[in-house]
């Protein structure tokens, strides 16, 4: 607890052994028994010192009522309210002016607390909590929130905790606009488009890459019937059809499919079918469309004009919500922290939030963590690789 440094030296009759100006406005640890010397309140300049918790100007060990107060953070700022629901800014948006000065204030405060004859160790000890705890506070502020979709002419629907760019997705989609996500894999396009469909009430409809066209607009067979595919269906009745691994799939299938978004009418074998009015488009990839990269080396170009027909959205892993839906949080970090290895290094190797959830099985059946990384985020590296990033 903090105190005026003259405080002290009329409560306890000698002069405390550390002070210094005082950064924040505050309330003297003297203050509550009526031997603070300045009114109870600390000033920004003002010298101070600090005690150890239940050491103040009474007995040693009793603390005195702490006066009634609201809470506040660093600097005597109040916290500020949360938004409610959807509306506003986001939990993140309203602490972010506050998080970096809690997270200083946190460790200050451990430090100059452990000061009074606390080995170097405790010191450190205590510092490190103090950080671990605001920093746990910061990953709050950024947790995914459920969403509430309200659409007129249908019940609300309430999903579970989203991507951060899920509404983003969801407006593009109610816009009627086709829509492409970029992302790597396991990155959750796939579960993206489901929640749009059930924020919609729709039926769900899903082509992964296909070799040839008639995988997407479907053929006759040797009897002359036509089969069907997800693609027709979503066309004809309605629903959210996600075409993913485009950039994986034939270029004559995409040239098909783009003819049937610049018109409208789509070309199928046994006959032209108009776009239904309830049909949305979405296309994902694990690159734009513009050929291949150094970690997804065997993806197409797409044709320019087939890209014209999308708005597009980078869709990246989103670690909040990896860490605030896989069953185990400590695993979860590791996973994160090697990733962020990886990325430092350069390495041609992916770590996916898919680790982080098949992971946290294989350690809850009983298996070694050591063996779940070679299993998991070690699988496909070599050794090399591994000791750069273990």
């Amino acid at each position: 607890m903090a105190f005026h440094v003259d405080c002290y030296e009329e409560a306890k009759g000698k002069a405390p052994k550390t002070s210094i100006a005082s950064k924040y406005e505050s309330t003297c640890a003297f203050a509550s028994d009526g031997k603070c010397l300045h009114g109870g309140k600390i000033a920004v300049g003002d010298q101070i010192s600090w005690a150890r918790r239940g050491f103040y100007a009474g007995k040693h060990g009793e603390a005195p009522d702490a006066p009634e107060s609201k809470p506040e953070l660093p600097g005597g700022v109040p916290i500020p309210p949360m938004p409610s629901g959807n509306e506003g800014a986001s939990l993140g948006a309203v602490l972010a002016p506050y998080v970096v000065p809690l997270v200083l204030q946190s460790v200050k405060s451990a430090i100059a607390e452990a000061l009074a004859g606390a080995s170097p160790e405790e010191i450190i000890k205590r510092a490190a909590d103090a950080a671990e705890k605001a920093a746990g506070l910061v990953l709050d502020a950024r947790a995914p929130r459920e969403i509430l979709v309200k659409v007129p002419d249908m019940p609300d629907v309430k999903l579970s905790a989203q991507h951060r760019m899920f509404e983003t997705l969801l407006k593009a989609c109610l816009a009627g606009c086709n829509v492409f996500i970029a992302g790597p894999s396991g990155s959750g396009k796939t579960h993206a488009a489901k929640s749009v469909a059930e924020a919609l009430g729709r039926p769900f409809r899903y082509t992964g890459a296909v070799t040839d066209a008639y995988a997407l607009m479907g053929y006759c067979d040797a009897q002359g019937r036509y089969v069907r595919t997800q693609f027709r269906e979503a066309w004809e009745h309605g629903g959210v059809y996600l075409w993913d691994e485009i950039d994986g799939s034939d270029p004559n299938a995409t040239v098909a499919f783009n003819a049937a978004l610049a018109n409208g009418v789509a070309a199928f074998p046994d006959g032209m079918v108009v776009r239904h009015k309830d049909t949305i488009i979405i296309g994902a990839a694990n690159t734009w469309g513009r050929g291949a990269t150094r970690e997804y080396v065997g993806r197409n170009k797409l044709d320019e004009a087939f890209l014209k027909r999308f708005a597009f959205i980078a869709w990246d892993y989103d670690e909040a919500l990896e860490l605030n839906t896989a069953p185990n949080p400590t695993w979860t970090k590791r996973v994160q922290a090697i990733r962020k290895k990886v990325a430092s290094k350069g390495l041609r190797v992916l770590v996916t939030p898919r680790e982080s959830y098949e992971g946290a099985k294989l350690l809850a059946a009983g298996l070694d963590q050591e063996l779940v990384e070679r299993m998991t985020v070690f699988a496909g590296m070599t050794d090399e690789q591994v000791s750069q990033v273990r």
